[in-house]
């Protein structure tokens, strides 16, 4: 049977080192000068990892156990026991960079780690069914002042250009790292997420576009990529999107005049933001449509309806996870119990 986690043990195992690494692995872009957004962004499915899998993963792993088995499951991982135990002051200036660290190691993590193969296929569950909850009210706390006050003042929250600006980090830099900030509010099926996820991008495609004197072409109801990928009626934009990714078809390298030293494609960082902008929105069709997550629903333990069995069969990128595993999967859920992550400890 596996041990219950103690706060001291989780210090033990989430540490300023494991947030850092956690950013390194994600954001492993220069902090100063100019960055090639086509690599950042045809890289982010495929692309040579900044931190080597087996590193990042033994640090990783006995973080997410150890999160997986505190007392009270997701509800009592707090915000305010997160941001109290692992991160520095909110006013000391590493608190930006330790708060990314600690959203991505609970956000991203679990999507690196916690997968359908191997001797624990249950892992799957943990994904988005245990921390994308925790990641998801950790990032509103820090981010948007929710509930009824409590959080960060805004000049205090760690997506705020000033606190990046003094620490003499590039705008290139910040952006990535205030859409990283935001990527808890997409992957959330909450309907009120759904609506400030939408805000938060609009907000920093308003940023770009100020500060770089120049229009998102993605809005423009005549760009023929931004309309196949966010009409209303077609709801696989996101699945497209991710799949063209994934094959090297967005970005276009044929529509990129730029290059860099070597001959490669060269996008910069409002060219590049508007692409990741976009795949932020292509989620939002789907969820108008359905509700939910359709590729998500074996490892949550639901059952498909009709509709979005067609929706399944009609796209690429997503795939149903083994009907045995899906049975397993559901049979917790309907009793009430999680299978440990990573199996029974020994």
């Amino acid at each position: 049977m596996a041990s219950s986690t103690t706060l001291d043990h989780l210090k033990t195992v989430i540490t300023p080192e494991l947030l850092t690494l956690s950013l390194k692995a994600h954001l492993g872009h220069s902090r100063t000068t100019p960055i090639n957004y086509y690599t950042y962004i045809s890289g982010m499915f495929t692309g040579e990892p900044s931190v080597s899998p087996e590193v990042l993963k033994s640090h990783t792993w006995p973080a997410l156990l150890a999160l997986s088995r505190f007392p009270g499951g997701p509800a009592s991982l707090t915000p305010d026991l997160l941001v109290k135990n692992f991160l520095p002051s909110p006013d000391d200036p590493a608190f930006p960079d330790a708060a990314l660290g600690l959203v991505l190691l609970i956000d991203q993590g679990p999507r690196s780690f916690c997968n359908a193969h191997g001797d624990s296929p249950t892992d799957v569950r943990y994904t988005d069914g245990f921390f994308g909850s925790v990641a998801l009210r950790l990032t509103r706390w820090l981010l948007l002042d929710e509930e009824n006050g409590k959080g960060l003042p805004e000049h205090l929250r760690p997506n705020a250009w000033p606190r990046w600006e003094e620490c003499g980090v590039s705008a290139d830099y910040y952006v990535l790292a205030r859409f990283m900030f935001g990527a808890p509010l997409v992957h959330s099926e909450d309907a009120a997420a759904q609506r400030q996820a939408r805000q938060y991008t609009e907000d920093l495609r308003c940023w770009v576009e100020q500060r770089y004197g120049v229009s998102d072409p993605y809005c423009d109801t005549e760009n023929p990529l931004g309309r196949a990928l966010m009409d209303d009626e077609s709801v696989y934009g996101f699945a497209n999107m991710a799949m063209g990714m994934i094959k090297g078809d967005i970005p276009d390298k044929s529509q990129i005049k730029d290059k860099d030293d070597q001959g490669n494609p060269l996008m910069g960082v409002a060219e590049g933001f508007f692409v990741l902008g976009l795949l932020f929105d292509v989620h939002l069709p789907l969820l108008a449509k359905f509700g939910r997550y359709p590729y998500r629903n074996g490892a949550l333990g639901r059952v498909h309806t009709p509709e979005e069995e067609a929706w399944m069969a009609g796209q690429d990128m997503f795939k149903e996870l083994p009907d045995d595993l899906r049975r397993r999967i559901r049979e917790d859920v309907e009793q009430n119990r999680w299978s440990p992550l990573g199996g029974e400890s020994s």
